[in-house]
């Protein structure tokens, strides 16, 4: 009886330590790529990122169009290069598009841009 026990309670314990959640995110069709910090989860997805909730998945909003303003992305998929690469794990977001590196408030508000020059390897 006491194994019993014993192996309820170790089944119990790693369930609950091992749970893991899911939660559709319809507003996705293709993700290129997914960074988390404390409180938010940051997908891309071509020129647009998602931002949304990391307690209960909600979004909270999108941002980023195609184009060469401010606000905007340019992206290069024929050549393989990663559509856009973002850093959250600065007090801001930090958003590299073709010739670009733009900057974010974590509530997607625009801060501003840097132009890049082009270089070849």
């Amino acid at each position: 009886m006491k194994r019993i026990l014993l192996l309820y309670l170790l089944f119990f314990l790693t369930v609950s330590v091992f749970a893991v959640k899911h939660a559709p995110l319809a507003e996705l069709v293709n993700p290129d790529s997914i960074a988390v910090d404390q409180y938010q989860i940051y997908i891309t997805e071509g020129t647009s990122i998602y931002i949304y909730d990391l307690e209960n998945f909600k979004m909270k909003t999108k941002f980023g169009k195609r184009g060469e303003g401010p606000k905007e992305f340019m992206v290069n998929r024929q050549t393989g290069n990663p559509p856009l690469t973002i850093n959250v794990q600065t007090k801001n977001i930090i958003v590299n598009s073709l010739n670009k590196v733009s900057f974010f408030s974590k509530d997607a508000k625009f801060k501003n841009e840097q132009k890049v020059g082009a270089f070849s390897i």
